[in-house]
């Protein structure tokens, strides 16, 4: 071998910026996977509370009594534009419940069933007097079912559900945990606007984040809607106000309710 050889040089470079790229790609794959791993805490955490609520099984959360709470929807110069009445009752099974929305816009109708243990779930809306769209969604163990009516037809589809979801019906029980826990966690849901596409589910992402004790942040991300609200909770837990941040709308809770803490 001649020292100094050119096509020595020219291959001990290449050689070189070899281990140069594949020292990247290593690197990025470790920070990949970092990032992966942090995005993933919060999903844990939703994952556990949902876990928790379903090990303890409703009633120890909700009791044996029916609920009504009444919410007024004001907006920046304090005018009602909405009231929103929710109420929950025992049924044999579990729990069955009512969410009605009025407005000038017309009333909406909501209506869910779920079991004891959060197992098994059907919810059936928004139904209002135009026509507009229903959405009807079946948990059943590890699997939920989508059918979406509108004016275009129908779409039905079926998927396995995300160990984080959240059932209809226990958004509030959710939200209580979350701010009891004092961390970030994340869930995912159904939008009715957006529940099914081409026929497949389309689930959305809910992060809540604690602001403060009594305040929780709960961002909606779906593929074409994202929505912003504040939760506000009493000492028991139970949601007292919530800002919709993004139409500038507060509901305030009118006669709380102390029978029904969640």
């Amino acid at each position: 071998m001649v020292f100094g050889d050119p096509q020595r040089r020219g291959q001990g470079r290449s050689g070189l910026l070899g281990v140069v790229l594949l020292a990247v790609l290593l690197a990025s794959i470790g920070v990949a996977h970092l990032l992966v791993h942090r995005q993933s805490v919060p999903a844990r955490r939703g994952t556990e509370i949902i876990r928790q609520i379903r090990a303890a099984g409703l009633q120890s959360a909700w009791g044996t009594q029916p609920t009504e709470l009444k919410y007024l929807a004001r907006d920046e110069r304090g005018q009602v534009r909405a009231i929103l009445d929710i109420s929950r009752r025992p049924v044999d099974t579990g729990y069955a419940g009512i969410v009605i929305m009025r407005s000038n816009e017309g009333e909406s109708l909501e209506q869910w069933s779920i079991s004891a243990d959060a197992g098994k779930c059907v919810y059936a809306g928004p139904t209002r007097l135009d026509g507009f769209s229903t959405t009807k969604i079946v948990l059943s163990g590890d699997k939920v079912s989508v059918v979406r009516i509108g004016r275009g037809g129908a779409e039905a589809g079926r998927a396995p559900v995300p160990d984080n979801y959240i059932p209809e019906g226990l958004m509030h029980l959710v939200i209580a945990r979350v701010a009891g826990g004092g961390r970030h966690a994340s869930f995912r849901s159904i939008l009715n606007s957006e529940a099914i596409v081409a026929n497949e589910i389309q689930f959305a992402t809910v992060h809540m984040r604690p602001q403060k004790p009594d305040q929780i942040a709960v961002t909606w991300s779906g593929m074409h809607m994202r929505r912003k609200e504040l939760y506000h909770l009493d000492r028991h837990g139970a949601v007292v106000r919530f800002d919709d941040l993004g139409g500038a709308l507060t509901f305030r809770l009118e006669k709380p309710d102390e029978k029904a803490e969640n």
